[in-house]
């Protein structure tokens, strides 16, 4: 497949490693003034939301973050970053962080006595300009400090009270909340008035505090309470979670992410905008448009990436986004500003639609690097609502809802996702062929490329990474792992052997994951269908009734006593993991089936190109770009196995030897060496270079997958009932294949015929 054009390649290159570089971007945000959300006469949201652009910088603190408790708050214009960290003796503290608005790093210093207090959402605050406070939950105190890092006072608000959970600066004072009341201090830190919350209330978990036009609120999970301190008195609110007209086709997205660093602000779970809750007016204003958010992606591995419930929310027009990186002595922050210079609006859209999109950090981070390195094109990410059915009948309307969407002319110009078979749509012409606009790349694996072409040539769908999934085994008991129904069958039953191995997960990847090819291929009969169920029922074990509850050393046990374990992998630390619980080298068997050794590949970054395409062209080249060495180099080190062979043949070689890690990408391989630990408590560590033969094999076991899954809760829901049926009903087992026969047959006729 051919990779981007060179000089849109050279630009994606230098744009990425200026990110990675600088404090600073070359898309700064306009202005930086705060917005009073205190003000009476705030107004919620933001207008005009699908043309306004977020650009963002990024910022290195000098103290690497332990864990995902990090406090932001500001200081007047200044943002204030406290995070727990360790020092060179692997010690823990907090640290404190003071940046401006341009992005430049103040000050930084630990925090004295700071491990008594809550790093998280609303439990440390700006006083005054002149002090930080903090809480002890649940000692029920106070702790003052300067910005210097000293301890100037503490507050005890009492065990009567209950676990302390947030407080806030307020003009006059300031006030504390617990479970069960709100305390409000004068600026001398004197309790000047209290609230107990009365038996409508009841005692509150984790509720937060924040002032809107003038009021007090307290945020809880079921609703707003509006605080007046003059009466004692509170009155409540409903949450909104209406879309206020949004478009939204699929299952309605009524999970809600409040943001409980800044509870006003929302996000519905399927939208694709950030919302504001006018409170006392009981309405809800879009904020921003998700895909609008040119965030800098992290520099080393991040568990958190791109993860929503980690944005801090300061106004309308000003978030904050940390990265953690694990085995770093430094962590970053994005400062993202409304932007209302950005031309991004004037650009010809490409635009990529599919469920869980924006959990994706390998097509966020693509979308990013792509829309910053020229200036005709902007690709937009789009969700379609939420697709987590719970009965095969929730399935079939999120899907018929999704497709009379589409069939009305409302598509995009790319589908993401695993939802649907592209490779059927292909047949349809629901999806273009990519094959005349993407050059052949033969560094991609064979069977990723087999996955990615149908048998007459044509591609029809894309991705840019994966991880396997199936079964496996031990190098010693099945070489090279290739393992017919009947050798599974035959497999000899070993006491407590095979509970890692439920029977619905065999059934599912030995009939489930190439049903569509047994059908078409003839295969899919009686007799092929019993040998499978005769197998699974020999070796699973029954699911539904929560089968034998085993862990630690007990689990270790069953393993050992094992032929086969159900694992997934998607990096080396992975077949590390399951190297040490089989204690030989894995190999990756899969499930046999019928026709195949079904040895599955889950893909990520799944794309396929609209027949309705306005330029394919420009939408191939943003593909192309995920296909590029320098976009897999980043997904061989974060996102899974690459697709490209070669790019995953260099980055085992620098595990194998990591002498041999180029200086400037060094840095990012801190977080993916394999480490041994001879200090844990002090974090002293050698690192352990690959074995050569177990990197080799890894690298077999990757190329062997050949099975892409697509997403089908029907031929779950058949293999799931019949289960059920034989489990509780007292079926035979070739009742129960005769039964799972008929069923499968009839909807492969109606779906493959």
């Amino acid at each position: 497949m051919r990779r981007i054009r060179t000089a849109i390649a050279a630009i994606l290159t230098a744009s990425f490693l200026m990110s990675l570089m600088s404090c600073k971007n070359d898309d700064e945000p306009s202005g930086s003034a705060t917005l009073d959300m205190r003000a009476p006469d705030y107004v919620c949201g933001n207008e005009n939301v699908d043309d306004l652009y977020f650009t963002s910088k990024i910022c290195t603190l000098p103290f690497g973050s332990t864990s995902s408790s990090t406090a932001v708050f500001r200081r007047g214009d200044d943002i204030c970053v406290m995070m727990l960290s360790k020092d060179e003796n692997y010690q823990p503290f907090e640290g404190l962080c003071v940046i401006n608005s341009d992005g430049e790093l103040l000050s930084s210093q630990r925090v004295d006595n700071s491990d008594l207090i809550e790093t998280s959402d609303n439990t440390i605050t700006d006083i005054d300009g002149q002090y930080m406070a903090g809480i002890d939950g649940y000692r029920g105190a106070v702790m003052f400090f300067d910005y210097e890092g000293n301890t100037v006072d503490t507050i005890e608000i009492g065990e009567d009270a209950g676990r302390v959970c947030s407080l806030i600066d307020l003009d006059d004072g300031f006030a504390v909340c617990s479970q069960t009341c709100a305390i409000k201090f004068d600026d001398d830190r004197n309790e000047v008035a209290r609230i107990d919350f009365d038996s409508d209330t009841g005692a509150l978990d984790d509720p937060f505090m924040l002032v809107q036009k003038g009021n007090l609120f307290l945020s809880t999970a079921i609703g707003f309470y509006k605080l007046d301190f003059d009466t004692g008195s509170t009155q409540y609110f409903t949450k909104q979670t209406m879309y206020d007209g949004e478009n939204v086709f699929g299952k309605a997205g009524d999970f809600v992410f409040s943001k409980r660093n800044s509870p006003a602000f929302e996000l519905f779970w399927g939208s694709d905008y950030y919302w504001e809750t006018d409170i006392e007016a009981g309405e809800i204003y879009k904020v921003a448009k998700r895909s609008n958010i040119m965030q800098v992606p992290p520099r080393a591995a991040c568990p958190w990436s791109y993860d929503d419930n980690w944005v801090c929310i300061l106004d309308k027009e000003h978030f904050v986004m940390t990265y953690h990186y694990e085995d770093y002595d430094f962590m970053d922050i994005v400062l993202i500003s409304a932007d209302r210079d950005a031309d991004y609006s004037q650009r010809e859209k490409i635009t990529i639609q599919g469920n869980n999109i924006f959990h994706d950090d390998s097509i966020r981070r693509a979308a990013y690097l792509y829309n910053t390195s020229q200036h005709e094109y902007y690709v937009e990410l789009q969700t379609c609502g939420i697709f987590e059915p719970n009965s095969r009948e929730e399935e079939t309307r999120f899907l018929m809802d999704v497709m009379s969407e589409y069939q009305n002319g409302n598509t995009p110009d790319i589908f993401y996702g695993n939802m649907f078979d592209y490779l059927y749509w292909g047949s349809s012409g629901m999806v273009t062929d990519m094959s005349p606009y993407l050059e052949p790349d033969n560094d991609i694996f064979p069977g990723v490329k087999s996955a990615m072409t149908d048998k007459d040539g044509h591609i029809y769908q894309v991705f840019s990474s994966f991880r396997i999934h199936g079964l496996w085994g031990r190098q010693s008991d099945f070489g090279n792992a290739d393992l017919t129904v009947e050798e599974l069958m035959r497999l000899p039953l070993i006491s407590d052997g095979g509970l890692s191995i439920t029977s619905y997960g065999l059934l599912y990847g030995m009939l489930r994951y190439n049903l569509r090819d047994l059908y078409v291929e003839g295969k899919l009969t009686r007799g092929n269908v019993a040998d499978i169920v005769n197998t699974v029922m020999l070796h699973g074990t029954n699911d539904y009734t929560g089968g034998t509850e085993v862990s630690g050393d007990d689990y270790q046990r069953v393993i050992d006593l094992s032929d086969l374990i159900e694992e997934s992998a998607s990096n080396a630390a992975d077949y590390w993991s399951i190297q040490y619980q089989l204690k030989d080298i894995p190999v990756f068997i899969g499930y046999p089936s019928s026709n195949v050794q079904v040895r599955v590949m889950e893909p990520q970054g799944l794309v396929a190109l609209s027949s309705s395409a306005s330029d394919p062209q420009a939408c191939c080249d943003f593909i192309s770009f995920m296909l590029s060495d320098e976009f897999q180099s980043y997904v061989a080190l974060y996102q899974g196995f690459p697709v490209n062979k070669a790019v995953y043949e260099r980055h085992l070689g620098y595990l194998k030897d990591p002498s041999s890690i180029p200086e400037d990408i060094r840095f990012m391989y801190e977080g993916v060496l394999m480490k041994e630990y001879s200090d844990v408590d002090r974090g002293i560590y050698k690192v352990v270079p690959m074995d050569s033969r177990l990197a080799d094999t890894l690298l077999k076991q990757v190329e062997s997958a050949n099975t892409v899954p697509v997403y089908d809760w029907g031929i779950g829901s058949i293999i799931s009932e019949e289960l059920q049926s034989y489990y509780s009903q007292g079926k035979t087992v070739d009742e129960m294949a005769d039964a799972l026969y008929s069923r499968l047959l009839v909807y492969a006729q109606e779906n493959y015929g």
